[in-house]
């Protein structure tokens, strides 16, 4: 397979990251793939960080002036390699100073190494229709917004966890993860010596990282030289002696691997000082060493070094002394630690992670290309294709109606997703009845009130279907609902989004057909986007409809705002119509009534709502794939959008689909 690894910036300098991704980068090439490492200096997508307008005039006058910088580095260091780490000569290496979505070369696969390069990467691989892999080393909220840094984890792509407490972090934000736990090349950290037989008390690494806290190091080495004479430390680093270390204290500067493999093990204690890690790998290459390993409690050591290390709370300099002291005090302790975690650690065999690395690899490629077959050769499928989020809350009158229309669809493949949001009827006892009789059904049970936001998030959150549509509790569908939108979908692979026109149905009895028509055959999202500011009232059909489940991790679902819940739909149809088109099917397949006691009614309208609206919205196209200029240009629409009077309305549409076709 034709495999692309997209990296940051080229580093001078050895990174655990980057030393992970080389690797894995010699495996897949010494099996046959055709392997392309990007460094790219800076990438389309890489804005993680919200900043005020003053921050970034400042920003763009600092990257001009290091124009000349990456004009060199673009030209003279295009196929620059590594010099810290030895690539396989089959490894293809670029080095730009820009990375766009184009640029990308044609692959099967794209592997995005950092928060930086994770959305580049979703927008190449749908360009491509290539397999993308978010490879998470790290959950790198020093590098981003959280936010941001959290969309990232919802873009389609397969996210790659390299630690139990990175796959709890995919629990919590509710996306799913697969584990590929790093590894070392034992061969590499052979055991030394019983820890009684070592020279040395204390190894230790000290980095210019903040969150590696070599300040921390500096504090606890001296304590530990206060409170035992004599104690023979070496602490080892890539750049130059950090101020402040004690004078008993040795500096090795930038060791080769033979010479730290023999710091490892002339040592009888690794100390670890982080704040935090993703899988950190010199307390692991220490434990490989048969060196006892003293760490702060983080989940980058813990995820492999649970129970077989001393520790400390982050940040506890005296505690982390206190912890080597001891070790240093008890050899029977620190030789028994030693022996636990070397032990422990040949279960993280290097050879045996990048085999893992390639498997998933081609299993989420084969996931996406290759659909599975049954015995006699029909294709089947590990998950229904369609899943109907609904949704629900005191709504025992009438959700029975929306599922019975559900039952009868004509598309085989279906499954449904009920949520109860701890409603205060017999909403939830209607809906256990009808899942007793139905094997398609999933009920999720609230314990509190969620509100309608929450509630469907989680749901489309749960769904298993690679389409997804929002049955909300009061609307029924026509049986061939779902085969009719999911036809129209395959006939578009371009498309985000279908649905079709729906008939409303008022409190008194009389039905109104609505349709939104103003997306009927515009393509570029520019002009989508503007319909969409331009259409006041129609808009809201299209949410009953199927979209593409990627589309809802690339924008993160249903957002409130200042004003609550209000309007909240809107703005989530903004950014999908941006992502796609939307194909609109002409005929009435949904009915929605409008009740007089609804949800909705109660949150009134005027000015300040639809401000609150109109400002997630402007968040929404920001985060949005749209160039800079077309931002701008929607941006300012949206910001003035008021509901237009009824004599200008021919001329915004006569706009949209003429000016911007």
């Amino acid at each position: 397979m034709r495999v692309v690894m997209v990296l940051p910036a080229l580093s001078d300098l050895a990174a655990g990251g980057y030393k992970v991704v080389y690797t894995y980068a010699n495996h897949l090439a010494s099996h046959g793939h055709r392997v392309t490492v990007i460094h790219a200096a800076r990438l389309w997508g890489d804005g993680v960080r919200r900043r005020p307008w003053r921050a970034k005039v400042v920003r763009a006058v600092r990257e001009l002036r290091r124009a000349g910088d990456h004009f060199d580095y673009h030209v003279r260091h295009g196929r620059s390699r590594p010099t810290w780490f030895v690539l396989d000569e089959r490894v293809q290496v670029r080095n730009v100073a820009y990375l766009s979505v184009c640029m990308v070369p044609k692959a099967d696969v794209v592997v995005a190494t950092a928060v930086t390069t994770a959305r580049v990467t979703a927008a190449a691989c749908r360009r491509m229709g290539a397999t993308g892999i978010y490879f998470i080393q790290h959950y790198e909220d020093w590098m981003a917004d959280k936010d941001l840094l959290d969309s990232t984890w919802r873009l389609p792509l397969t996210n790659f966890v390299i630690a139990d407490w990175l796959a709890d972090k995919g629990v919590e934000l509710g996306v799913a993860t697969i584990l590929v736990p790093n590894g070392i090349d034992l061969a590499d950290f052979p055991p030394g010596p019983p820890v009684i037989e070592r020279p040395n008390d204390v190894v230790a690494l000290a980095s210019h990282v903040p969150n590696k806290r070599t300040d921390l190091l500096i504090a606890a080495l001296s304590m530990i030289a206060e409170r035992r004479g004599g104690v023979a430390a070496v602490v080892f680093g890539v750049g130059a002696r950090p101020e402040g270390l004690p004078d008993c204290v040795e500096y090795v500067r930038l060791p080769t691997p033979t010479r730290l493999s023999e710091l490892y093990r002339e040592a009888k204690v690794y100390l670890c000082t982080s704040d935090g890690e993703g899988w950190h790998l010199p307390p692991a290459e220490a434990m490989s060493s048969a060196t006892a390993v003293v760490s702060t409690e983080i989940g980058g050591v813990m995820t492999y070094a649970r129970g077989v290390a001393a520790t400390a709370p982050p940040g506890d300099g005296d505690a982390l002394a206190s912890r080597v002291v001891e070790l240093l005090d008890d050899p029977d302790r620190c030789q028994q630690l030693a022996s636990s975690g070397l032990e422990r650690i040949r279960n993280y065999d290097g050879a045996r992670a990048a085999q893992r690395f390639e498997d998933e690899l081609v299993a989420a490629w084969r996931h996406q290309h290759i659909p599975s077959r049954g015995a006699r050769g029909e294709e089947q499928t590990a998950r229904p294709r369609v899943t109907a989020v609904v949704p629900a809350y005191n709504s025992a009158t009438f959700v029975r109606a929306t599922l019975d229309s559900l039952a009868a669809q004509t598309w085989p493949d279906l499954e449904i997703l009920v949520g109860d949001d701890a409603s205060t009827d017999d909403t939830l006892a209607v809906v256990r009845e009808f899942a007793s009789s139905h094997g398609n059904v999933r009920v999720v049970e609230r314990a509190a009130n969620l509100g309608w936001l929450a509630n469907t998030n989680d749901l489309v959150r749960r769904a298993s279907g690679e389409l997804v549509f929002m049955a909300f509790h009061d609307d029924t569908v026509a049986p061939t609902y779902v085969e009719r939108l999911v036809r129209a979908l395959d006939d578009n692979p371009g498309a985000v989004l279908a649905f079709s026109d729906l008939e409303l149905v008022h409190p008194d009895g009389s039905r109104e057909l609505r349709a939104f028509r103003d997306l009927d055959g515009v393509r570029r999202p520019l002009s989508r986007g503007l319909a969409v500011a331009h259409s006041p009232t129609n808009w809201w059909v299209a949410i009953h409809g199927v979209f593409r489940a990627w589309t809802w991790r690339e924008v993160g679902g249903l957002r409130p705002n200042a004003a609550g819940e209000y309007g909240a739909d809107w703005p989530w149809i903004m950014h999908l119509c941006l992502l796609g088109e939307f194909t609109r099917v002409p005929e009435p397949l949904c009915v929605k009534a409008a009740r007089p006691d609804s949800v909705s009614r109660t949150w009134g309208s005027g000015p300040e709502l639809q401000a609150a609206v109109r400002a997630v919205c402007v968040d929404e196209v920001r985060n949005s794939p749209l160039a800079w200029w077309e931002k701008l240009v929607l941006t300012a629409e949206i910001r003035r959008r008021v509901a237009l009077p009824a004599a200008l309305k021919p001329f915004a549409k006569k706009l949209v689909r003429h000016v911007l076709p």
